[in-house]
């Protein structure tokens, strides 16, 4: 009852873990990156193109027009370094994209906080984009737990400075439970979206891996069954066809004899005489349209021992 209890209780826990933790780390790293350099690309050249038309139509100061642009280059950079890593070997560019992840993700927070601030409010909140960036950073990018809680930590705690620097008019409280929250709320997305994404690359290598397994294990059937094969129609000793083989030749032959008339073909019977000295006396009986198999089997028996009888190492056709 303690061992079954204990079973239990590991299953419990193995499930519990599988969550949070690739089957083969190494291959779920090479998926990740994949997957985010992807949408790091994307995400880069929207916004190089968003932050230049923000720069020409919305912004009439100098300074705001600098920030936009230097903004739209920083992606650029991205924009390059994503194309740059994703040109390398997959597994070496995973450490390097570990970093690179969690910069560009900064960058995003960044330029959009820096665009809130510039909005013209009379009372400061949260614009709609801002919130659309930081959720959709945690949706669309899959973060490891560490690089989620930089991202969002650090993005939440520069707004708030950005806050006290050039709104100083502000509901500090109001507004900095507004960045608080959302930013642990898009953390709690993020990390849902990671564990997800853990679990549906175990279950499609758990998959893949039955998959290669049942082949493995059919290419073993096939292999046995082709031996079980060979040894249901042929003879141990001699390797040559058993009667029951022999038989279904012949039937064959019959069928494609009976079908043309101009088809022939005969039959050998063979013996070993004195197997120490393996000396081979022949009976033939060669087909004719009357024939059945019985006939054929038979005329070349009866023929064989004629051989025999009439002395060792002959071959008797009549």
């Amino acid at each position: 009852m303690f061992n079954e209890e204990v079973t239990v209780i590991g299953a419990f826990r193995k499930r519990m873990i599988s969550g949070f933790k690739a089957v083969n780390v190494k291959e779920y790293k090479k998926s990740k990156f994949q997957q985010n350099n992807k949408v790091i690309i994307l995400l880069s050249v929207f916004i190089i193109v968003e932050q230049i038309l923000c720069a020409q139509f919305l912004c009439e100061k100098i300074l705001y027009k600098k920030i936009f642009y230097i903004n739209s280059l920083l992606m650029f950079m991205f924009f390059a370094g994503a194309i740059y890593l994703n040109s390398k070997n997959k597994f070496a560019a995973v450490k390097l994209n570990y970093f690179f992840e969690i910069a560009v993700s900064l960058a995003a927070v960044t330029v959009i906080s820096l665009r809130s601030i510039l909005i013209a409010q009379e009372i400061f909140y949260l614009p709609s984009v801002y919130i659309a960036v930081i959720y959709g950073a945690a949706i669309f990018l899959v973060l490891e737990y560490k690089q989620s809680f930089i991202v969002y930590f650090a993005g939440s705690v520069f707004l708030i400075s950005l806050i006290v620097h050039y709104r100083p008019s502000s509901e500090y409280s109001r507004v900095f439970t507004d960045v608080a929250v959302n930013n642990f709320i898009a953390w709690l997305v993020s990390i849902i979206h990671y564990k997800k994404s853990i679990n549906e690359f175990n279950h499609l290598k758990i998959i893949e891996d039955n998959y290669l397994s049942l082949n493995k294990r059919n290419e073993r059937m096939n292999k046995i069954n082709t031996k079980l094969r060979s040894k249901s129609i042929t003879d141990e000793l001699t390797k040559l066809y058993n009667r029951r083989e022999i038989e279904k030749n012949l039937d064959y032959l019959f069928v494609k004899a009976n079908s043309n008339i101009h088809y022939k073909f005969s039959v050998i019977m063979c013996d070993l005489d004195d197997f120490s000295k393996v000396n081979n006396s022949f009976g033939v009986s060669s087909y004719s349209f009357e024939d059945n198999r019985d006939d054929l089997i038979s005329r070349a028996d009866k023929r064989l021992y004629k051989a025999k009888e009439s002395g060792k190492n002959k071959v008797v056709m009549r």
